[in-house]
C-alpha cells in the first residue's frame, strides 16, 4: 500500500511537467539546431538572408576599395617603365650623335629611300640606332616592343641595320602604342613626318613649345613622347610622356 501510495504521488507531481510540455510548439529547424527524435539536437549552418546581404555588401565595399589601387599601381608601374625607356632611347641617340655628328633625322628619306608619310620619325630613330656599323648597336631592343603598325618596308638597307630584312620597325611603349620622335629641324615645320598611327587612328603630331621657356623643348636637340595612358596624342602635354 505504501509503495502504491508513493507512486501515485509521483505520478500527480510530474503530471503539469507532462501536460506543459505537451502544451510547447513543435520545434521547427533555427539557427540553434535541428531537433531529431531522442532530444538530439544537430547544430544547423545556413547562413540568413541578412547575413548573406551584409556579406555581399562587404565584398562590394573591399572591391570598390581595392581595385582601383590596383589599377592606380599598374599604371603608375606602366608609367614609370615608359620613362625608363624614354631614358635609354636618350642615351643612345646621344651616342649616336657623338658618333655620327647629328641626331636620327625624323626620315629615313634624307638616306635617299621612299617612305610613306606615317609613323617616319619612330622608324628612321630605330633604323640609326640599330645600325650594325662600327660602332654601332647603340641599343638592345626588346623584341616584344618592335613592331610595324603600317607595314611599309624599304627597297634597301639604308643605315645598314642588322635587321634580317627590310621592314621599317617602330618601337612600342608600355601602353601598346608607338613612340613619337621629332628631330630639332622639324619642330617648326612637320609636314610630311607629322602623321602617326595609333591603333586605327591616324592623327598629325606636332612639336610644342615649352610654357616655361617659350622656346620648343629640347631646341638643339631632338623630342621624343609616348601618348601615355589615356592612348590621345596630346602633342607631349597633358598625360603625353617625352624627354623633357
Amino acid at each position: 500500500m505504501r509503495g502504491r501510495s508513493v507512486r501515485c504521488h509521483d505520478e500527480r507531481r510530474e503530471a503539469p511537467v507532462r501536460e506543459a510540455r505537451e502544451a510547447l510548439p513543435a520545434t521547427s529547424p533555427s539557427r540553434e539546431g535541428t531537433n531529431f527524435p531522442g532530444g538530439r539536437v544537430v547544430p544547423s549552418s545556413a547562413f540568413t538572408i541578412v547575413e548573406l546581404l551584409v556579406v555581399v555588401a562587404i565584398i562590394g565595399i573591399l572591391a570598390g576599395i581595392l581595385i582601383p589601387t590596383v589599377v592606380g599601381a599598374r599604371l603608375r608601374a606602366k608609367t614609370h617603365a615608359t620613362k625608363q625607356q624614354i631614358d635609354q632611347f636618350r642615351v643612345a641617340i646621344v651616342a649616336y650623335n657623338t658618333k655620327y655628328g647629328d641626331f636620327p633625322p625624323s626620315s629615313l628619306a634624307r638616306f635617299g629611300v621612299r617612305v610613306n608619310e606615317t609613323n617616319n620619325g619612330i622608324e628612321s630613330m630605330v633604323a640609326c640606332l640599330s645600325t650594325d656599323q662600327p660602332g654601332g648597336h647603340y641599343i638592345e631592343w626588346e623584341e616584344k616592343s618592335l613592331c610595324n603598325v603600317d607595314e611599309d618596308t624599304v627597297s634597301k638597307n639604308p643605315t645598314k641595320w642588322w635587321f634580317g630584312d627590310l621592314q621599317l620597325r617602330e618601337v612600342m611603349d608600355t601602353f601598346g602604342n608607338v613612340f613619337v620622335y621629332f628631330h630639332h629641324r622639324d619642330y617648326a615645320k612637320p609636314g610630311a613626318v607629322a602623321k602617326y598611327r595609333f591603333g586605327e587612328e591616324t592623327v598629325d603630331c606636332t612639336p610644342k613649345k615649352s610654357g616655361a621657356t617659350g622656346a620648343f623643348h629640347n631646341p638643339d636637340g631632338f623630342m621624343i613622347w609616348s601618348i601615355g595612358p589615356n592612348g590621345k596624342n596630346d602633342d607631349g602635354e597633358e598625360d603625353d610622356i617625352g624627354n623633357w
